[in-house]
């Protein structure tokens, strides 16, 4: 039992120092650069610098405010001409859109933008 153990465990050892193959040049440095801290930072500081050219950009466009607003009222009232009461339901609804552009600023979105 503990031989056929011990052959197993050292067959399974040989299959698996055989089904390693050697790593190029290449591939150690694509190895290192991709699991890099300093090379993720990089790639982290990138995609920070895309998306604050972005907001600068997005700085020369309008801003657009849009508004929904609904009011259901419901009650009893009285009826001026038979003077009795009445069951009374109101609905309202209101849209707003608004935009706003600045038109200057002392050039502090250009320089952003810069």
């Amino acid at each position: 039992m503990k031989r056929t153990f011990i052959s197993t465990l050292l067959l399974i050892a040989a299959i698996s120092a055989q089904a390693a193959e050697p790593w190029s040049v290449e591939r150690c440095m694509k190895y290192a650069a991709d699991h890099s801290h300093s090379v993720r930072q990089k790639q982290f500081d990138l995609d920070e610098n895309r998306s604050a050219k972005t907001r600068a950009i997005g700085t020369f466009l309008p801003e657009v405010y849009g508004s929904v607003s609904a009011q259901m009222n419901f009650g009893r009232a009285v009826d001026p001409e038979t003077n009795a009461y009445t069951d009374v339901s109101t609905f309202y609804n209101g849209y707003g859109l608004q935009a706003s552009l600045t038109i200057f600023d002392g050039l502090q979105r250009y320089n952003e933008l810069r």
